[in-house]
């Protein structure tokens, strides 16, 4: 497992409060949905990561559905984007498990 994958299962395992995870919600719409209607489609290619986003996005009842066309693709319909960031920390804990990558201290390109 890569370093920047194990800060994600991180990321994604942490308990959020319903504002919380809103906040996480937008920021990952914001780097990797992808606007198709009134809808955003998020389109992750690590099953993982996606399956870690369902659990977190269920826990919170968050509306969503996933793509006939795609088992890691989410949907998420009906969203409205935020005009303010009201929890920055989760709003770029969003952003970085939707489209981040680190390298490890120890890798010759950190």
């Amino acid at each position: 497992m890569s370093f920047a994958l194990e800060i994600k299962h991180e990321i994604l395992q942490h308990e959020y409060t319903a504002e919380q995870a809103d906040a996480f919600v937008a920021g990952l719409i914001a780097t990797s949905g992808q606007r198709e209607g009134s809808s955003y489609i998020v389109k992750m290619n690590n099953i993982e990561v996606s399956e870690l986003i369902r659990d977190l996005i269920n826990q919170m009842n968050i509306k969503h559905s996933i793509s006939s066309e795609n088992k890691n693709w989410i949907i998420f319909n009906n969203y409205h984007p935020h005009e303010e960031i009201k929890m920055p920390s989760q709003y770029f804990a969003g952003i970085f498990v939707g489209g981040g990558s680190i390298s490890d201290k120890n890798s010759t390109s950190y």
